[in-house]
């Protein structure tokens, strides 16, 4: 076990490894990872290099005794892994073999082939060489990937009980709203009496049942929708208009286009008003409002603005698909309440060109958006 989670350790390390093609990443990070977890790699009765499937081929068949027990699908870090969810899950239906693996040598997505539900649901676990410690990634790619838990079947019947565990999570987060509306819509006396009793605690005043009642009923009328939004959403005031704001500290600029040296305070889209203390925070709130509205295309969107497209930084990451130390992502990005992260270690000129464009890509013109910056 030393020697796999000293590999483990060499690969997270490896500067060059995110520069590899994807034949050099099956040489030098997978196979050495298959070594480890005692499969004969020379051997092509046992790590069956491209494997052919009905329409296509995979990269590696792990088997035993001509039983198929793994398809592996390997691409070069950088590359998106989830556009290759679809293909792999196919191919391994198919073939009817029990697990299958996406990796780019430092990521490692585990599916169920035959699981319930879309492609993604069918993902049961991650092992990530950047996030996990050298000892836990070993240990969770022993439990689902070694030759020997793969033959005595212990593999599988692991991977069975984490895709079950995130079944069970996933149900319950749905219902936690509609359970949080039932309580507070209809408080029942322990309810009430420990409410009661944090008032007291706080400010030795007793409030009656009918106030306890009466607040939690209010309470209620948050839709579902409104319980489970992210809490990093912007505030917005949108009875507060810019354009009418009169302060003699700050003036208004509609569809500002040189921003050198500004002090912003606030910004609005059409009648929609958010302060904000930094351009930075600008960046992150209008990042927010795009979210809802691009759903799960945002990545795809963001990345692709005309602005960024061929700067040195990636400004927008996607940790799923691309490794990087979590030092390097706290000190420069920030994350997003769709897991994506923002860099944001950027000037006032090249925010405002990249918050036109997200504003563009919702649909609004370029008129509808406004700054108030410290006057000079």
């Amino acid at each position: 076990m030393q020697k796999f989670e000293e590999l483990i350790q060499r690969l997270a390390d490896d500067k060059n490894l995110a520069g590899k093609s994807e034949p050099a990443t099956r040489e030098v990070a997978v196979l050495p990872v298959l070594e480890c977890l005692g499969w004969e790699i020379s051997d092509a009765d046992e790590v069956f290099r491209e494997f052919p499937v009905e329409g296509g081929q995979v990269d590696y068949c792990l088997k035993t005794r001509q039983k198929s027990h793994v398809l592996i699908e390997v691409k070069r870090i950088g590359e998106a892994l989830v556009d290759h969810e679809q293909q792999l899950l196919r191919y391994s239906f198919a073939e009817g073999v029990p697990l299958a693996a996406l990796t780019n040598g430092l990521l490692w997505w585990l599916y169920i082939p035959s699981g319930e539900g879309n492609w993604k649901n069918r993902r049961f676990f991650d092992v990530n060489f950047h996030k996990d410690s050298e000892e836990d990634a070993s240990k969770n790619l022993m439990r689902f990937l070694s030759k020997k838990a793969l033959i005595d079947g212990s593999a599988v019947k692991e991977a069975q009980k984490e895709f079950d565990k995130l079944q069970q999570e996933k149900q319950a987060s749905g219902e936690l709203p509609k359970a949080w509306q039932k309580l507070v819509s209809e408080p029942d006396e322990l309810l009430v009496d420990l409410l009661r009793d944090k008032v007291m605690e706080l400010s030795e005043f007793e409030p009656s049942t009918e106030q306890i009642v009466g607040f939690l009923q209010k309470l209620s009328v948050l839709s579902v929708d409104n319980i489970t939004k992210p809490t990093s959403k912007p505030s917005k005031e949108s009875t507060r208009k810019l354009s009418k704001e009169k302060n003699s500290e700050t003036e208004i600029i509609s569809a500002p286009s040189n921003v050198a040296g500004l002090n912003i305070k606030a910004f609005c889209i059409g009648d929609d008003y958010y302060a904000v203390t930094s351009w930075q925070e600008m960046l992150i709130q209008v990042c927010e409002i795009v979210i809802p509205q691009l759903g799960s295309s945002f990545y795809e969107a963001a990345k692709d603005l005309d602005s960024i497209k061929r700067a040195k930084n990636d400004y927008f990451i996607n940790t799923e698909n691309i490794a990087m130390p979590d030092t390097e992502l706290r000190n420069k990005y920030h994350q997003l309440s769709n897991g994506i992260f923002v860099y944001i270690h950027l000037g006032s000129s090249k925010i405002n060109e990249m918050v036109k464009e997200m504003i563009a890509l919702i649909g609004k013109p370029i008129k509808a958006y406004k700054i108030e910056v410290a006057k000079k």
